[in-house]
């Protein structure tokens, strides 16, 4: 029986305005036993080694909502959560202004120090998004993610999409053709394909390879109109067909 070998994608770009890029930090610190009366003091405890949070995103108008979801409360808790417009603080009593960014920072803790540890390689996100890492210890670790923004007077956001595209098969042409999945708050206005390690690919002449890596690169833009849309948020699901 012959089989038909597919192309891998090594990795998909959403290209989406007005966003930004963030940059995961981690601290790397082993984790130790820090209970000495143990009959084994070498027994390494359970890692913790990774945490999807969902808080609620700002809306201008809206005060600032301290609820984490995603906690594994067998494993770890949230000690302390908080907004920061800047450098500066917001509190539960504060309103979002409109067209502002936001951060927010999660600390997190260990329920069981016997029993549990954040890994030296500890990775979140907070709604989809990858975070900064920070104050990593055996006992506790600080997330913080800085790319929440709000929208303008009579905007309303995109904070999620769902793409469906065809994924690549050997021998046969790139398909730029995208289909969205979460209403029509914004449209794919281009994919552009590409062959990892080799520029000379053509996607508009060029056919898919066997046992090769490819890219694609999708562009959303809001739609605009009498209610705008704006883009506040990276968490794009990209579904292969």
């Amino acid at each position: 029986m012959n089989k038909r070998i597919f192309p891998s994608i090594r990795g998909i770009k959403l290209a989406v305005l007005a966003l930004t890029a963030l940059v995961l930090t981690v601290f790397f610190i082993a984790c130790k036993n820090p209970t000495t009366s143990k009959p084994d003091p070498g027994e390494e405890l359970k890692r913790i080694e990774d945490a999807m949070l969902r808080v609620t995103a700002p809306v201008a108008g809206n005060k600032p909502d301290t609820n984490v979801e995603g906690v594994r409360s067998e494993q770890f808790k949230v000690v302390e959560v908080q907004w920061k417009k800047g450098s500066v603080n917001v509190s539960t009593d504060d309103e979002y202004e409109t067209q502002t960014k936001y951060s927010v920072s999660i600390k997190l803790e260990a329920v069981n120090a016997e029993e549990y540890c954040f890994d030296h390689q500890f990775t979140a996100t907070i709604n989809g998004a990858s975070v900064t890492v920070s104050d990593r210890t055996d006992r506790s670790v600080t997330v913080t993610r800085s790319n929440f923004q709000t929208a303008g007077i009579g905007e309303s956001v995109i904070s999620s999409a769902e793409i469906d595209i065809k994924r690549p098969v050997s021998g046969e042409n790139p398909d730029t053709n995208t289909t969205a999945k979460t209403g029509s708050n914004f449209t794919a206005w281009n994919v552009a394909w590409a062959k990892v390690d080799d520029a000379s690919w053509n996607a508009e002449t060029d056919t898919f390879d066997d046992n090769s890596e490819y890219t694609a690169t999708i562009t959303l833009i809001a739609v605009t109109g009498t209610t705008p849309y704006v883009f506040i948020s990276k968490e794009m699901v990209l579904r292969q067909r």
